[in-house]
């Protein structure tokens, strides 16, 4: 990384510059120190002046960052100043460049945009006024010499000197940075890839296989590696490894099991002990090892992490249990990670009803077919298959039932009709959203457009139809018990203008109620996975009124057609008792319950099948791993059962219904024999 230091006043003229070559895995702590002089002695006090840093990449010569320092006691001689300066990952700039520049560039610590110029030798600079070699980068004039930036193959001003890494002599991939050239013009530092160490990059490094034995992997790892200096204690020690004699270049396999678990003392000592003050309280330290002698290791998660030795006693060792890991201030994870997993913590398992892409997103893994898949995707391609060939055979079978016109005279059989089409174009649905899931995160669907249209409209669309479903479920349970209730005069002109008139009012309530969903869904680009995700991000209100509508769509109409079939069951068995009072009112409703049992059965099976919906939100919080998620799985996948059991729970349930599906399919039958006739 190429650093430019330059002192500028404020009509933007350089005084003087310094430039250093900064390695971060070598000089993350290292100060430095420079020297600025002003251009004129003595300095014009009227003017003010800045300390301007600039760094960019020297393996490409890519503009990173800008600072800006002032020089706020302009009447002292000499001024000091110091600055740390952390580097971010990235940065956006809101401003809008010209058409002569390519690229906003924001200040870290201004509110000031920098627009890099289309022509990759200079910044804002006339190239005619530079002098640096073609594939330099010209920063800036100084004493109407350039300032030039080298790539990591050239030396000297103007970078037209051979550099020692023009033939990079770093071994196993290892990256060569020449130093300053006016210290040295012979003098280098290899970058060395993770694995290597050394001079030029020639050491393998030690090498520790972890594999686990018993115990659940988890979604990620935080290991912690600890040194123990020679001099201090007699071996190097590690959480799960210990050596005894250091080798380099080896490789270390070892498992992870639990008997290398590392109790709190809570668990070793009674509270009385516990109690005790950390200085009273380590004394006791040794008895744990002396008590147990499976005991491997321990912790107070205070100050202390103790290592049993084979002489049973405790060697205890400082330890910072509340070490922060935010990047020096730099930090992007969000939201506390518990329930939430990605490379930032940005994704929700929590929120009412899990998304198939916080369920099986990270199963899915970019750039390979589908053969070498996670078992968990071929799971779900093959379930999400079979339901829709069940789910086609169940709808096209139940629409041929429900158009008839026998089916048709009434609303029940009008709202049957709408919800088979309903529940093929769920399970439809279904198999698009998984699809475009699949090729979305393996890299093949990268259209821009696409990905934002079927972020916005696949989950909606599948949330709507799941409760218009259910609606018009509910719709029948209800005029079946209006039809008993009402009895003779029950008109059959003022069902169906009914039913077609719900139809389209419960269709658009729910489309209204479900509309909050596509207006906070957006997508998110993950850099460090390569990966673009649909996200929904609710505020605490939206968030209650999206729990409340979800529930609302789940409780009332299973309520409706509960309470419908049991005053069905009541109201018929009441007027039977009235005319035939041989029989006692109890006897007939166990009668008609018999009779009437499939109004029961069918309502209790749409129910139990849509209860994960509600249960695995609810009742387990979230999903805490991406790893194992099959629980959820499971229960996404069974809450689309109803849509494949139309047929077999109102048309197999009912004998009404299922006399009219055996005259429908011997009609059917029928033509296609005369047909067949007619052409043979």
């Amino acid at each position: 990384m190429g650093i430019i230091i330059t002192l500028i006043d404020n009509a933007g003229v350089i005084q003087s510059h310094e430039q250093v070559t900064y390695i971060p895995i070598h000089d993350c702590n290292t100060k430095f120190n420079i020297y600025l002089l002003y251009r004129d002695r003595p300095k014009d006090t009227t003017k003010n002046y800045t300390i301007r840093i600039d760094a960019y990449d020297k393996i490409n010569l890519l503009y990173l960052a800008s600072w800006t320092l002032p020089v706020k006691f302009i009447f002292m001689p000499v001024n000091r100043v110091s600055a740390e300066l952390v580097i971010p990952a990235r940065y956006h700039c809101h401003r809008v460049c010209n058409l002569q520049h390519r690229e906003q560039q924001k200040l870290v610590n201004t509110e000031f945009c920098r627009c890099e110029s289309k022509n990759p030798q200079t910044t804002f600079l006339d190239r005619e006024k530079c002098n640096c070699s073609s594939d330099s980068l010209c920063v800036g004039i100084v004493h109407n010499r350039s300032i030039c930036l080298c790539p990591l193959t050239k030396m000297s001003p103007r970078c037209f000197i051979k550099s020692i890494c023009q033939k990079n002599i770093c071994m196993n991939g290892g990256l060569c940075v020449p130093h300053n050239d006016r210290i040295s013009l012979t003098n280098f530092t290899c970058a060395c890839q993770d694995g290597f160490s050394g001079k030029r990059c020639e050491y393998e490094d030690v090498k520790i296989d972890i594999s686990f034995y018993d115990v659940s992997i988890p979604q990620s790892l935080l290991v912690h590696f600890i040194t123990v200096g020679e001099h201090d204690l007699e071996s190097k020690f590690y959480l799960t490894v210990l050596q005894h004699i250091y080798t380099p270049s080896v490789t270390i396999q070892t498992k992870i099991a639990r008997s290398q678990y590392c109790p709190h003392i809570r668990e070793l000592f009674n509270q009385t002990l516990i109690a005790y003050p950390i200085i009273r309280r380590i004394k006791y330290y040794h008895l744990a090892c002396m008590k147990d002698s499976n005991l491997v290791c321990f912790h107070d998660n205070e100050l202390f992490i103790c290592l049993c030795t084979e002489e049973k006693h405790a060697n205890c060792f400082h330890f910072d249990f509340n070490m922060t890991y935010d990047c020096m201030g730099s930090n992007n994870c969000q939201n506390g990670a518990q329930c939430f997993y990605g490379t930032q913590c940005q994704f929700s398992t929590q929120q009412f009803g899990l998304s198939l892409d916080a369920i099986l997103g990270y199963q899915i893994r970019s750039n390979l077919s589908i053969s070498r898949q996670s078992i968990y995707v071929k799971i779900s391609i093959i379930v999400a298959s079979i339901m829709l060939l069940f789910g086609l055979i169940s709808g096209i079978l139940s629409i041929l039932t429900f158009q008839s016109k026998p089916c048709l005279k009434v609303g029940c059989g009008i709202y049957l009709l709408a919800s088979s089409i309903t529940s093929i174009l769920t399970i439809i649905c279904l198999n698009f959203k998984l699809w475009f899931l699949i090729l979305s995160q393996m890299s093949i669907l990268t259209s821009r457009s696409f990905l934002v249209f079927s972020c916005i409209s696949l989950d909606f669309i599948l949330r709507f139809l799941l409760a218009v479903t259910d609606w018009f479920h509910a719709c029948v349970a209800v005029e079946r018990l209006v039809t008993v209730i009402v009895d003779v005069k029950f008109n059959l002109a003022k069902s169906k203008t009914m039913a077609k008139l719900l139809i389209i009012v419960i269709s658009l309530c729910t489309c209204v109620t479900f509309l909050h969903d596509p207006i906070h869904r957006y997508l998110i680009d993950d850099d460090e996975e390569q990966r673009t995700w649909c996200m929904v991000h609710f505020t605490p209100s939206i968030e209650i009124f999206n729990s409340f509508i979800n529930i609302f769509h789940f409780i009332v109409p299973f309520g409706l057609k509960l309470i419908s079939a049991m005053s069905i069951i009541g109201s018929i068995a009441k007027r039977r008792a009235s005319v035939k009072k041989q029989n006692s009112y109890m006897e007939h409703i166990k009668k008609q319950f018999r009779k009437h049992k499939h109004l029961i059965i069918s309502s209790s099976c749409l129910v139990i099948l849509a209860m994960p919906r509600l249960v695995i939100s609810f009742a387990s919080g979230c999903m805490k791993s991406a790893r194992e998620p099959l629980i959820f799985l499971i229960g996404y996948f069974v809450s689309f059962m109803p849509s494949l059991l139309t047929f077999f729970i109102f048309v197999s349930t009912s004998k009404t219904y299922e006399r009219e599906f055996k005259t429908v399919i011997r009609q059917k039958w029928n033509a296609i024999r005369r047909r067949f006739t007619h052409y043979y």
